[in-house]
């Protein structure tokens, strides 16, 4: 088992130096698999936790893919998992059985897991999945990795991160005078899980400012209530996958709504929300202003 840790307090995940430690991961697991030369190019297997169009995971895997692929010959086999979005695994067993059947006459030189759904996915089933493969969990945080599941063709690049830090040197940095801070945080399983630790980080702001939590609100409740916040407050986007009533948000959709609406500034700590990859974070957005993120 290997492990990269990005440390990721205040940082867009995918800046440069994440970027290149990752294609290090691959290329090392790629070219140490074969001291044979194979004239056939490698297969690597992605899989995406949400899909091919939900944010920030959809710019993690087009750079993975132009980082491998300007460096050596490859063919990439995407694949979703959908049932991410839901609080059932029923349709696990079934999604592995269909893997396995469609690599099984040549079974994928790489695995990669996209995100902490898929890194969960491929560790419950890593006996079924090409136990000998090697795989790179990344775009993950390091609480959504099981160590000790991990074997050793299992490498890890993953990010680390807290949200009382980011915050402290994002919004109250830029706005000191900030009382109230909306969180934009979705439902599914994986949201929930970060909603939990993301209450628990900010435990220590309490005195400091106060916190609106959206992750009970379906996505059309909270454009009203982000339109009529109260003075000195921001809005903090985590993610918004899955909103309180079920409806899936792919691409930057509900982050280009909320923009339109609200009438508080927005902060993030992933630059690929804004539209484009940045070596600095955090970034901010304000209402009716230009839809470049300012740094």
């Amino acid at each position: 088992m290997r492990l990269w840790l990005a440390d990721l307090q205040w940082r867009s995940f995918f800046a440069p130096i994440p970027t290149a430690t990752l294609a290090s991961a691959l290329l090392l697991v790629t070219q140490t698999q074969s001291h044979v030369a194979d004239p056939q190019p490698k297969q690597i297997l992605m899989l995406h936790s949400f899909g091919l169009r939900f944010k920030p995971w959809t710019d993690y895997a087009e750079g993975i893919r132009a980082e491998i692929g300007s460096r050596r010959h490859v063919e990439f086999q995407d694949h979703s998992l959908v049932t991410a979005r839901l609080n059932d695994d029923n349709s696990d067993k079934p999604f592995v059985e269909y893997l396995y059947s469609l690599n099984r006459e040549r079974p994928p030189d790489l695995i990669v897991a996209i995100g902490a759904p898929a890194a969960n996915f491929v560790q419950r089933h890593r006996a079924d999945l090409f136990p000998r493969t090697p795989m790179v969990f990344t775009a993950v945080e390091r609480r959504r990795v099981n160590f000790d599941k991990l074997t050793e063709y299992d490498t890890v690049v993953a990010s680390s991160n807290n949200l009382a830090d980011i915050l402290e040197k994002s919004v109250l940095h830029v706005l000191p005078h900030t009382k109230t801070i909306a969180i934009v945080i979705g439902a599914s399983p994986n949201e929930l899980f970060w909603l939990k630790e993301r209450r628990r980080e900010t435990a220590r702001l309490a005195g400091r400012v106060q916190f609106r939590w959206y992750n009970e609100m379906s996505f059309e409740g909270i454009l009203k209530d982000a339109a009529s916040l109260p003075p000195d407050t921001a809005i903090y986007w985590q993610f918004m996958n899955v909103d309180a009533a079920g409806v899936a948000y792919e691409g930057a959709h509900a982050l280009n709504r909320l923009s339109a609406a609200a009438n508080a500034p927005i902060f993030t700590h992933d630059g690929p929300y804004f539209g484009e990859v940045l070596s600095v974070a955090p970034c901010s957005r304000w209402p009716n202003s230009p839809k470049k993120p300012a740094r």
